[in-house]
């Protein structure tokens, strides 16, 4: 399979981010076993993970992708520790968006 992965932040007018996502996207040539396993894997961790506040998991299929979508309201969020699993926002509540966008350049990552 081919994995993109996209970081989205939204701000407000003072350019402090409030709202974080990861977006993961899965394109599969062949719907094999290991689509099969991230699908249920996805549907079993979003459920898992709906109690968290300021944290929403989401899962969307088609023919041959899938796409998990991690997303953190930044104010209210907290890191979730569930034994070997630690899901954590990609970023801070405020934290300013320049700098962020500055980062990931220097990292070598596109921003538009």
């Amino acid at each position: 399979y081919k994995l993109t992965q996209t970081q989205k932040f939204d701000y407000n007018k003072d350019n402090q981010i409030i709202t974080s996502s990861n977006i993961y996207d899965y394109t599969f040539t062949t719907l094999d076993e290991t689509y099969q396993s991230l699908k249920k894997k996805c549907d079993e961790d979003s459920l898992k993970y709906i109690n968290n506040e300021g944290y929403t998991m989401s899962c969307n299929y088609s023919d041959n992708s899938i796409e998990i979508s991690d997303t953190f309201e930044l104010e209210t969020f907290k890191t979730i520790t569930d034994g070997t699993t630690v899901i954590e926002a990609n970023t801070s509540y405020k934290q300013d968006i320049n700098t962020v966008k500055s980062n990931l350049i220097n990292q070598g990552y596109t921003c538009k």
